[in-house]
């Protein structure tokens, strides 16, 4: 069980401070079992709710939330490798924004099954899905991934999907809701080089091209303050391409990752790049350990992106650097500490809302150890 609570402060469009409560839960149960001699067996039930009350007005937003996943591996043989598997979900959601109310329950139930088959220097991936959502019916989906050795050092990666994700509670019924949309579909094409360099040393590359049919997203005709209402709609058509590269490095007490992406994430049906997508971004990891120590530093670089569908506003890019390190007193206690936005970045990942400025926590972790 986790549960965290407590009130946020913050200033709404007009520069007045108002603040709200919040209380965040989530309570899970796992069990295992091994059936048979090639076959395990895992059940997880999950419970999580999120509430959020204004202190200045009678708004709220409460979701609640039941999961259940049934999940089954089996090795019939060397070849194969069987997961199969059921994902039921009920969520309730109930909220009160800027005069729009609405109290409704989804439930959600969705059928898979993935076969992993090794072929010596051919290895293969298949799986398909079934989602009943109890708005919007029967769906499939698929995903096909292959990989190839072309030599001990060197390795072609090659996939292939489809998705689907039906509109939330908030996107139907909360503030801009539009109970006539329909649930996005899309299919995504993915092909990739692994190359070791060396001991401890690997190089990636991929190249990537998605494609989203009625894609959701705001929009508001005369910005947020106007006096025409915004409203959820599908878009068309959007597709996002690109280029991924990262580096991997491992040698003695040192870890370093690097990973930098270049993609075109355009709205199809008005030629504008998607909102809030950045078109470069770059992150770094650094990581060193020895004996009872660990310290670790985290960058990310993201580059200018459009605000919103229904602004001309472009926020700039920015650079934030996280630390963090650990002491391990014994095998049971461990002292953290982190320092999140170490330089105190000022910065908007959405348009009028800053970004958290530098933070340190210190805490002391117990695990219990065998």
């Amino acid at each position: 069980h986790w549960q965290s609570q407590g009130t946020t402060d913050y200033l709404d469009f007009f520069g007045s401070p108002l603040d709200q409560d919040y209380r965040s839960a989530t309570s899970a149960l796992s069990l295992g079992a091994g059936p048979g001699e090639r076959w395990d067996s895992r059940f997880n039930l999950s419970y999580f709710s999120d509430e959020i009350d204004q202190n200045q007005s009678s708004d709220f937003a409460h979701t609640y939330r039941t999961r259940l996943d049934w999940q089954n591996d089996l090795s019939p043989d060397q070849l194969h490798r069987l997961t199969a598997g059921l994902t039921y979900t009920r969520e309730r959601t109930r909220s009160l924004s800027f005069g729009s109310s609405y109290d409704e329950v989804v439930r959600n139930l969705d059928l898979y099954l993935q076969d992993s088959l090794d072929l010596e220097k051919h290895q293969l991936n298949l799986g398909a899905s079934l989602v009943h959502h109890e708005e919007f019916g029967n769906h499939a989906t698929w995903s096909l991934a292959w990989g190839y050795d072309l030599s001990p050092e060197r390795r072609l990666l090659a996939s292939a999907a489809s998705a689907f994700r039906a509109p939330s509670s908030a996107d139907l019924y909360g503030f801009g809701g539009n109970p006539d949309l329909d649930p996005e579909t899309s299919t995504g094409f993915e092909l990739g080089l692994r190359q070791d360099l060396g001991p401890g040393q690997r190089l990636t590359a991929n190249l990537f091209y998605t494609r989203i049919n009625d894609l959701i997203e705001f929009v508001d005709p005369d910005d947020f303050l106007g006096p025409q209402p915004g409203r959820n709609y599908n878009v068309d058509e959007a597709r996002i391409y690109g280029l991924e590269l990262g580096y991997d490095y491992r040698q003695g007490p040192w870890g370093l990752q690097l990973e930098g992406v270049l993609q075109d994430p355009e709205n199809r049906t008005t030629g504008q790049t998607l909102a809030r997508r950045a078109k470069r971004s770059l992150s770094a990891n650094l990581a060193w350990r020895r004996a009872r120590w660990e310290f670790g530093a985290n960058l990310l670089a993201s580059g200018k992106r459009n605000d919103s569908a229904f602004s001309d506003r472009t926020l700039a890019g920015y650079t934030v650097v996280n630390l963090s390190g650990s002491l391990h007193l014994d095998r049971r206690w461990t002292l953290e500490a982190r320092v999140e936005n170490r330089f105190d970045k000022v910065y908007e990942t959405a348009g009028g809302f800053q970004a958290q400025p530098r933070i340190a926590y210190l805490g002391l972790r117990h695990r219990r150890r065998p």
